[in-house]
């Protein structure tokens, strides 16, 4: 059975790892830096400009805009749907290809697609998981 750490332990987690790790530490802030450019206080004020808006920066990530990702989700309309006993030697652009393996109840295909001139496995449904809270007694052996 899978474990997993759930709010309370968490917080059990958190408390171990302040009690094992943290010291007390020198909170004073000596200097001050934009970029990695010390910013001396005018009038013992430090006053760093944040941009707040998208607009304010310089998009070299290309991230792509409202209306271009409009246009990829209108797009994805024209993908279809083909269901083969097996994979043809090529597929289709846009076209998800259903192809039947030794399964039962709600998953009785594989999917696949052509992408860049070969089959890319999409998925197929796995076995559902148990898990279970891990104990506080559990988060105290981690740290002894």
């Amino acid at each position: 059975m899978a474990k997993y750490l759930n709010y309370d332990g968490l917080q059990k987690y958190n408390e171990k790892v302040k009690e094992t790790f943290v010291e007390e530490a020198d909170l004073n802030i000596n200097q001050i830096k934009k970029n990695g450019i010390t910013v001396q206080p005018v009038n013992k004020v430090v006053d760093i400009q944040v941009p707040v808006k998208t607009s304010d920066l310089t998009n070299d990530s290309n991230f792509v805009t409202e209306e271009e990702v409009n246009q990829k989700i209108a797009n994805i309309s024209n993908f279809k749907e083909k269901f083969v006993d097996s994979l043809p030697a090529t597929g289709e652009a846009k076209t998800i290809y259903f192809v039947p393996k030794n399964g039962s109840g709600d998953d009785i295909k594989d999917e696949y697609m052509w992408v860049e001139g070969k089959w890319e496995f999409l998925g197929s449904r796995s076995a559902v998981v148990e898990v279970e809270a891990i104990s506080d007694s559990e988060i105290d052996a981690l740290f002894n």
